[in-house]
């Protein structure tokens, strides 16, 4: 019923009022999708801005377009209402990322991606995948940036990273051929070599987001937590997508 007019305060409490009496601790809440937020954000593109957005790949999203305008007219971030609701309740509200900035090749974003079609993942014959790569630390950086602002201007408890989201994140890009070459000498790269240096580019990512998550909890006098939502089959380690959650730990 929320798609049908502009939500009030009380319709914002609502969507999580059902919580009240359950045995749910901390509810995850997405912020971002790629380099697109679902806030006013300094880094990411406000996805109501998207020309695209609900037209080619996520249908859901078009109806409440004019409903997210509409309240931000109004001054109103409806994270601000839910932390608020969540906490009465001593439920926690953490941030979820969905770390993975790739493009439908009919989308419209004119995002991170567009500025920086430098940064995309490579084949090893060196063609480009449509999707940035972890290997890079501009694109490290820009998610801690916007970890960084969400959990100053929103009052969160932590911080979720969806590697679930993520998938595929580096190929044979010039750091990773470069790491590889540093770490076990100048050889041909294997894909064992590959993937055991990708994994290392994402721990250093997890070190990165622990110490934003620091810095910003000393300034607010609590403790932010970090957790990563992954797929339930990985026992420690991802194979497919190459992510090490055990040393990440």
């Amino acid at each position: 019923m929320f798609h049908q007019s502009i939500p009030t305060e009380e319709d914002i409490r609502e969507w999580v009022e059902g919580y009240r009496y359950s045995n749910v601790g901390k509810i995850v809440w997405a912020f971002t999708y790629g380099d697109w937020t679902n806030y006013p954000s300094k880094f990411g593109k406000l996805f109501t801005e998207i020309k695209t957005v609900g037209k080619m790949r996520d249908n859901v999203y078009a109806t409440t377009v004019p409903l997210q305008k509409a309240l931000l007219e109004k001054g109103i971030a409806y994270h601000d209402i839910i932390a608020e609701h969540l906490h009465s309740m001593g439920i926690k509200f953490d941030m979820m990322i969905r770390p993975s900035i790739q493009r439908n090749p009919l989308d419209v974003v004119d995002g991170f991606m567009e500025k920086h079609l430098e940064l995309r993942i490579r084949h090893r014959d060196g063609s480009p995948v449509e999707k940035l790569s972890f290997a890079y630390p501009e694109v490290r950086d820009f998610q801690l940036a916007i970890m960084r602002e969400a959990t100053e201007r929103f009052d969160l408890d932590g911080v979720n990273i969806a590697f679930v989201r993520l998938n595929l994140c580096m190929g044979w890009e010039k750091p990773v051929v470069d790491a590889i070459r540093a770490q076990y000498g100048d050889v041909e790269p294997t894909e064992e070599q590959r993937r055991t240096v990708s994994a290392q580019f994402l721990v250093q990512f997890m070190r990165d987001a622990r110490q934003v998550l620091d810095d910003v909890g000393r300034k607010k006098n609590k403790r932010l937590e970090l957790s990563v939502w992954v797929w339930p089959w990985d026992d420690g380690y991802s194979p497919q997508f190459h992510v090490d959650y055990r040393s990440m730990m």
